[in-house]
């Protein structure tokens, strides 16, 4: 049994030495093979929650300068007439203005309502101190123009505006005799250049009238956009019947942007509303048609002045 004991001892000695030898030589073979790696997860980055921004909306000027029609300076005439004679290329005449009150006043703009009519002045701005007057001179180019020719210039002052209107009496060139010196536009004249309009109504950005009334409308906004595009037809003291009148709202209309820029843009197919899109052939951009819908909106009532209800908007 003592043997026996020894033998058994002996042998659990060489099993563990076994043992931790073969741990040894694994240990060694796989000394360099990089040890096994664990997957590693990106977690998934937290995200502020969605935050819904208000949609963005022009920002409408809160005002636009106004003018009040001037009662201070004083005219020689604020209507003139003049008859050239037969194959003058220049029509000239001129509006006289004083200063008849105690305090100055000064002329900061004078705008002819075409670019067919050059103004000429003292330099502005025009200091008019009481008692002061002058002249301001006026020249029309008549080449290939006949009839009668009303054109219109707008004198802008602290004092407010002023508007003053002149005829221009062109001979015929198919009259006989000395009265043809006298001839106006017939009814015939007038019905030819509405025959032209209502087949094309863009014809008034053409030719002899592309300086009026698209030139003079390139690159400007608010108040002189207004003049040179819209004043110029609409607010003429000489305006023709079938020009409405801006100032006057009719009921159930709701005048704002959107109404004056489909107006501005589209015009009206059957009128003598042009359409004054870049696009349609007119002389306004996108932004010039923004301006001038808000100057719009600024300048005429939205309903009559009379109205006892809310305007509602129609489709044009």
């Amino acid at each position: 049994m003592k043997y026996l004991s020894r033998y058994a001892v002996v042998s659990l000695l060489l099993c563990c030495i076994g043992g931790v030898t073969a741990q040894k030589a694994a240990e060694n073979k796989n000394a360099g093979k990089p040890a096994a790696q664990v997957p590693y997860q990106v977690p998934t980055p937290l995200r502020p929650p969605a935050v819904q921004k208000p949609a963005t909306q022009r920002a409408t000027p809160t005002r636009y300068r106004q003018y009040s029609e001037d009662k201070t300076l004083t005219y020689d005439a604020t209507i003139k007439e003049i008859y050239p004679d037969p194959g003058v290329e220049t029509g000239e005449l001129f509006f006289h203005v004083k200063n008849e009150s105690k305090k100055p006043v000064t002329i900061t703009q004078i705008r002819p309502s075409c670019g067919c009519t050059l103004a000429e002045s003292p330099d502005l701005p025009w200091i008019l101190n009481p008692g002061d007057g002058d002249r301001i001179n006026l020249s029309i180019n008549l080449k290939g123009k006949r009839g009668t020719l009303t054109k219109s210039v707008s004198v802008y002052s602290t004092a407010g505006r002023k508007y003053l209107t002149f005829k221009v009496h062109l001979s015929n060139p198919t009259a006989d005799g000395k009265n043809g010196k006298l001839a106006k536009m017939t009814m015939s004249d007038r019905l030819r250049n509405m025959q032209i309009a209502a087949k094309d109504r863009q014809a008034v950005f053409k030719n002899n009238c592309k300086s009026c009334h698209y030139d003079a409308a390139l690159n400007k906004k608010g108040e002189d956009l207004f003049v040179a595009a819209c004043g110029i037809c609409h607010e003429t003291p000489n305006r023709a019947t079938m020009v409405p009148d801006l100032s006057i709202a009719k009921a159930g209309i709701k005048r704002d942007e959107a109404y004056w820029s489909l107006w501005i843009t589209h015009g009206k197919a059957g009128t003598l509303m042009p359409a004054f899109h870049q696009g349609q052939g007119g002389p306004l951009t996108n932004d010039q048609i923004k301006d001038l819908s808000s100057y719009m909106v600024q300048r005429f009532p939205n309903a009559p002045a009379d109205a006892k209800t809310a305007p509602v908007t129609i489709k044009q």
